[in-house]
C-alpha cells in the first residue's frame, strides 16, 4: 500500500514538472510561425494568441515535432522544440546565434 502512494506522488510530480505547451525555439527565443505548422502537422492544438502548441496533443509526438521545428532556420541555423527529451536539450546548449532573434524562414 505504501509503495503505491509514493508510486502515484512520484507520478504526479513529474506530470506537474512536464511544459503543457510547446514551441520552436532558439536560443530562448520563440517562434509561432514555426510552431503553427509543425503543430497542425502533427494535428495538434495550436494557439495563435501565445504561439504554443498543447503538448498534450502531440505527446506521442514530441520527436517528429522537434524535427519539423529543426527544417525551420534563423540566420542559416536550425530551431529546436524546447518540449523534447534531455538529449535534445543538451543538443540546444551548442547553439550559436545571437539572442535568437528574427523570424525563421521554411529550409
Amino acid at each position: 500500500m505504501q509503495f503505491s502512494s509514493i508510486f502515484f506522488a512520484v507520478i504526479i510530480a513529474a506530470l506537474a514538472s512536464t511544459s503543457n505547451a510547446c514551441k520552436c525555439v532558439i536560443n530562448g527565443g520563440s517562434h509561432p510561425e514555426a510552431t503553427g505548422p509543425c503543430c497542425s502537422q502533427l494535428n495538434g492544438d495550436f494557439d495563435s494568441s501565445d504561439g504554443d502548441c498543447a503538448a498534450g496533443s502531440i505527446s506521442e509526438h514530441l520527436s517528429n515535432f522537434r524535427s519539423c521545428c529543426q527544417t525551420w532556420l534563423l540566420n542559416n541555423v536550425p530551431l529546436t522544440s524546447d518540449c523534447d527529451f534531455p538529449k535534445a536539450l543538451a543538443d540546444v546548449e551548442k547553439i550559436d546565434t545571437p539572442q535568437g532573434e528574427g523570424i525563421a524562414v521554411k529550409a
